[in-house]
């Protein structure tokens, strides 16, 4: 356990977190009990690897809008993309793989609860339990969530830097309809299959073969006999990532291989795959992978 960071439970009031990319605040401070902190972040560019950590006693509930990122639990690693929602248990060392911190928005939730939680949140004991076990016996750590958990977290951030005097009370309330749709969404996880339709997984076919050559978003439009704005918004509903993003994203993957396994001149894989010059490749390599062309090149080539 020497080499893992353990985040123990929140009992007292803590400074609120407020950067560029990344807003966290403490539900204590305005006396909400059993929550340790909750997170929005919108990383603008890849952030070096997460650390093996664990929260004590303390689940960690990630929802992803957009971007992908890994998770990995018990050595298996998970790639979540936006609009899933990701579980740790209490007491789970868990960290990203190895992989950097992907270039991406989402929340997480660290709060307290174990079997022995009573009145979790203030809650009465049949509410409390409810929520407590529900959570306890969730099956699955990976699922799909829905466009209400945004818009809640949303309205929880408003409504604490707001100077409301019933912040505290509208808050809990939140975090009631937070918690059901969380176990809602778990609960369908088990019997639904969220394969991506086949217009959309047509478009995906293609860029995939074609990760060289920039592709319009209105021949993907066109591709998928949808409008242009209908495509965006049906392709990321399925993918995770606006599909600008998705096709940058194979480009780079691609690039990866070329830098591992070819001698081609960084100038060279630019050309290649279609970037504006090899500053612009760079620039847009080191945004999704935390690093410069060639240093992924030395990394990997020392290995």
């Amino acid at each position: 356990m020497s080499n893992i960071d353990i985040w123990d439970v929140v009992t007292s009031p803590m400074p609120d977190i407020i950067t560029k990319e990344r807003t966290v605040i403490y539900l204590i401070n305005i006396g909400i009990l059993h929550t340790c902190e909750l997170g929005k972040c919108n990383f603008l560019e890849a952030k070096p690897s997460m650390n093996p950590h664990l929260h004590k006693d303390s689940f960690e509930i990630c929802y992803h809008v957009s971007g992908r990122q890994v998770y990995s639990v018990n050595g298996v690693d998970y790639e979540t993309k936006g609009g899933d929602v990701f579980v740790v248990f209490p007491n789970e060392v868990h960290d990203s793989g190895g992989f950097p911190e992907d270039k991406s928005e989402f929340y997480y939730f660290a709060f307290n609860c174990i079997s022995s939680t009573k009145n979790f949140i203030g809650l009465d004991d049949d509410a409390s339990d409810y929520i407590v076990n529900s959570l306890l016996k969730m099956k699955n750590r990976h699922f799909r969530g829905n466009f209400m958990i945004k818009s809640i977290l949303e309205d929880i951030f408003n409504i604490y830097f707001s100077n409301s005097p019933m912040k505290k009370v509208l808050i809990q309330g939140l975090l009631i309809k937070y918690f059901e749709q969380i176990i809602i969404c778990e609960k369908a996880s088990h019997e639904k299959s969220h394969s991506i339709p086949k217009d959309i997984q047509s478009t995906i076919e293609y860029i995939d073969a074609n990760p060289h050559i920039s592709i319009s978003i209105e021949e993907l439009a066109d591709l998928a006999c949808l409008s242009v704005s209908r495509f965006k918004q049906k392709f990321k509903d399925y993918v995770g990532v606006p599909p600008y993003e998705y096709m940058i994203r194979k480009k780079i993957e691609l690039s990866q291989d070329m830098l591992r396994f070819t001698d081609m001149l960084i100038t060279q894989i630019a050309v290649e795959l279609d970037f504006s010059s090899s500053q612009h490749f760079s620039k847009v390599f080191k945004k999704f992978t935390c690093m410069t062309p060639g240093e992924y090149r030395r990394k990997f080539r020392s290995k």
